[in-house]
């Protein structure tokens, strides 16, 4: 996908923030929007919580703060260096491919319902 493309999708975001608190409800969010736009090669800043946790990786394809100072941190540290974003956004991108694709579950999925399906008549 063309940057443009991409950009035209996003709304012209240079990066995306999950800013939640530490609470059950928290916890229980999929995380969805941060795979959306990892997807779109955007870096994540999110809280430190729930599924959030397991998608970004800290460091590599976004960051993930556990206070206001280490959000504010990594937001200054997003916002003044486009290599960055461009390399954790990059990483991003290639991880939702590898692991949370169609592409990558397809196989799974197929097995699933094959072995179901043939299950019907017993």
């Amino acid at each position: 996908m063309e940057r443009k493309d991409r950009d035209r999708g996003t709304l012209g975001l240079r990066h995306w923030l999950a800013p939640l608190t530490d609470d059950l409800w928290a916890r229980g969010k999929c995380g969805l929007k941060a795979i959306q736009y990892m997807a779109s090669a955007l870096p994540v800043l999110a809280a430190d919580v729930g599924a959030l946790k397991s998608i970004v990786k800290h460091g590599e394809t976004g960051f993930l703060y556990r206070n206001a100072a280490e959000f504010t941190t990594f937001a200054e540290l997003l916002a003044a260096d486009r290599e960055l974003r461009s390399r954790l956004g990059t990483a991003g991108r290639q991880r939702v491919a590898a692991r949370y694709s169609i592409h990558h579950w397809a196989d799974t999925i197929r097995r699933v319902l094959v072995d179901a399906s043939s299950q019907q008549g017993r």
